[in-house]
């Protein structure tokens, strides 16, 4: 692996039932990087449990004035991928009821609205019941000048 083509961040804590009060993850400056993969790992607990994801970019840090924006996403259930699909801005993604899966969302720095470049995931509950989940990011080309080399 590469490990200096790209950071790693934790964007939500493992928890045993993720979707229960909704979450808003910190806001990821996307100007420092061109692109942003979120990666939300879910498990049922009981058969009904259900939430949705939507990608929002906002003013700052604080996420002042957030704007739902879309992303390309895939799904991943029991080893089998889905094709790329398009999140609709405000309509986001929906996680499956019953399942144990992958989605891997992925926005680029042009999406974003100019002047909004802290991308958060806001999870709200669908259908009350248990979710277990987590997500992590990754960031990919940094957008940070090289340091310049010294020559003797």
């Amino acid at each position: 692996m590469q490990f200096e083509r790209f950071a790693t961040l934790q964007a939500l804590a493992p928890n045993a039932d993720v979707f229960d009060t909704g979450f808003t993850t910190p806001g990821f400056n996307i100007s420092n990087y061109g692109r942003l993969i979120f990666i939300f790992n879910y498990k049922k607990i009981l058969t009904t449990g259900q939430g949705k994801l939507v990608m929002k970019a906002a003013d700052n840090a604080n996420l002042d004035n957030p704007v739902a924006i879309p992303f390309k996403y895939i799904t991943k259930l029991a080893e089998v991928e889905s094709a790329i699909q398009d999140a609709v801005a405000a309509n986001g993604v929906s996680t499956t009821p019953n399942t144990e899966q992958l989605i891997i969302m992925e926005v680029r720095q042009a999406q974003c609205p100019d002047n909004k470049p802290f991308v958060h995931i806001v999870g709200t509950e669908l259908v009350n019941d248990p979710v277990k989940g987590s997500m992590i990011v990754l960031a990919f080309e940094p957008q940070v000048a090289p340091k310049p080399v010294l020559l003797t």
